[in-house]
């Protein structure tokens, strides 16, 4: 722990452009850092001090420092989601994370604005309210009145710096302020990608037109449909292929370059727990029946958005996934 915090110490210093001195820090943290002892003062400078540059300190350290410089200096990705109630979008946020970060009911959930910070170098949660700050190894950590949370993400966003900006359901009934807060997010512009999770089985229906229509008029950033849901389609009286050229068509018709992602962010958002060896036992039954639906050439959903064939077993390509990752790092 000693060697991390003077790591800690001299890393910050060294990034702020600040002399690199043990005696200056040494001087000035002695007071609030009792434990240490002068003895083992004496070994940390010598431990830590070889031409100012901390090589004697142990390789993990350095390393891992490394790593998170190299991280920090890759421009941050924001990501604004938005969507109406019961479209899935609280799934789609655990999918892209591959953790439990976002509850999933049938009822209202998120109630104000929260963000997700990608923090790929530390293995616990980091969450606060705006005041405090807590670790946590929870498994799952699906808590809405904690605003901020940082945390590894899990897969091929991982090495990514990104903010993903959570926002609740426009069309709640018992509180119209959702919807102001969600509308306000996205007149505020602060962010590089707008995505919305459209519910594939009703697409533009009541409060969804509304919000679909209002984020077409954000005709200078970019833009993300998600099309969810769609494992939910009966191949015997519905058309995937149809919703999507009818939804391409009103895209055309608003002069709309913005992209659609055909997706089960169901089956992301196991298949990744799957990965981490974490399904219930009744998400195994889940998963087991979605990976046979996608099994047939009407459940490719990548398909839809490459127009390439998914290879069988790529169930991650099948669900969407690939497609929506990709597709967020290339903006």
């Amino acid at each position: 722990m000693s060697d991390c915090f003077w790591w800690d110490v001299y890393r910050i210093a060294f990034q702020a452009g600040l002399p690199i001195s043990y005696d200056i820090y040494d001087k000035r943290l002695k007071g609030a850092t009792g434990f240490f002892s002068k003895k083992y003062r004496k070994y940390v400078k010598e431990l830590f001090l070889n031409g100012g540059n901390g090589n004697g300190l142990p390789s993990n350290l350095v390393e891992q420092s490394v790593a998170e410089i190299s991280f920090r200096q890759k421009p941050t990705k924001r990501l604004l989601i938005v969507l109406t109630m019961s479209a899935g979008k609280s799934t789609l946020v655990n999918a892209l994370v591959g953790r439990k970060v976002a509850k999933v009911k049938t009822t209202v959930c998120t109630t104000s604005i929260s963000y997700l910070y990608n923090n790929p170098f530390r293995d616990t949660l980091l969450y606060s309210d705006g005041s405090s700050y807590i670790n946590s190894n929870d498994r799952e950590i699906a808590i809405e009145d904690i605003p901020n949370k940082a945390l590894r993400f899990h897969g091929s966003l991982e090495s990514q710096p990104l903010i993903i900006t959570d926002t609740p359901g426009v069309d709640y009934a018992y509180d119209t302020s959702h919807k102001k807060v969600t509308y306000d997010a996205i007149n505020r512009g602060d962010y590089d990608l707008l995505i919305c999770v459209n519910n594939g089985p009703y697409i533009e229906r009541n409060g969804e037109d509304e919000l679909i229509r209002h984020i077409l008029k954000q005709n200078k950033k970019n833009i993300l449909f998600i099309f969810n849901q769609l494992d939910r389609f009966d191949p015997a009286d519905d058309s995937i292929e149809e919703s999507l050229k009818q939804f391409r068509q009103l895209l055309k018709s608003k002069k709309s370059n913005a992209q659609i992602i055909p997706f089960s962010a169901k089956a992301a958002f196991l298949l990744k727990k799957e990965l981490d060896h974490t399904l219930s036992q009744f998400e195994e039954s889940e998963l087991k029946s979605l990976k046979e639906k996608m099994s047939s050439l009407f459940y490719d959903f990548g398909m839809y958005g490459t127009g390439i064939c998914s290879s069988e077993d790529d169930y991650f390509a099948r669900s969407g996934l690939t497609n929506l990752e990709t597709t967020i790092l290339n903006q």
